[in-house]
């Protein structure tokens, strides 16, 4: 089990999250997973996902106008102090939400931010920290995250799109694993509605 894995959390089936990742708030989709290290609050993650260790994903604001940034400001009771959490402030914190699709590589040491969409089938290369929404099988990279290509041409990924292969059972997918190793063109050509 992770070192930090609250009861706020829904895990899908056979989801890894590493014994040493914290995960807070967050859905989990099915086999996703979430690798030593990383820190994942207030988020939905789709279904076949990996995110390699060390990330931050939805990587909060701190309270920047107040006389300390520190958590003790928020989450005094944590600390040991009697005073009641700012309420307001964890609400407001809580209002913003990463989401991350299905098929979805994030590398080593990214940082996505609040309220970033990544959408299914897309590549975050490591150490990038994302401030926009990723399209649909798009790789990104770099500080602050940039496009670089798309992993397919267009009218394969409006196939994948319309195929949406994460949605299939466990049983469908492993009856059709030759296809899943071999050429895109080939799975397309097979599955395509």
């Amino acid at each position: 089990m992770p070192d930090y894995l609250t009861e706020t959390n829904t895990i899908g089936p056979h989801a890894k999250i590493d014994k040493h990742a914290v995960v807070e708030y967050t859905k989990v989709g099915i086999a996703t997973g979430i690798e030593a290290y990383c820190y994942v609050y207030n988020s939905d993650i789709g279904s076949f996902s990996h995110i390699a260790p060390f990330c931050y994903i939805n990587a909060g604001q701190h309270p920047i106008q107040r006389p300390s940034l520190h958590r003790f400001t928020w989450k005094p009771t944590e600390y040991g102090i009697n005073y009641e959490d700012d309420r307001l402030f964890i609400e407001e914190r809580n209002s913003h939400k990463c989401h991350i699709g299905s098929d979805v590589w994030i590398g080593t040491g990214v940082t996505v931010m609040s309220d970033v969409i990544i959408h299914s089938g897309s590549v975050v290369g490591s150490g990038a920290v994302v401030t926009h929404d990723i399209g649909h099988y798009e790789i990104w990279g770099g500080v602050p995250a940039r496009f670089i290509k798309l992993r397919f041409p267009k009218e394969i990924i409006d196939e994948l799109l319309k195929i949406q292969w994460w949605y299939w059972s466990l049983d469908k997918i492993e009856q059709n694993m030759e296809y899943f190793r071999g050429d895109i063109n080939n799975f397309v050509e097979r599955f395509k509605k």
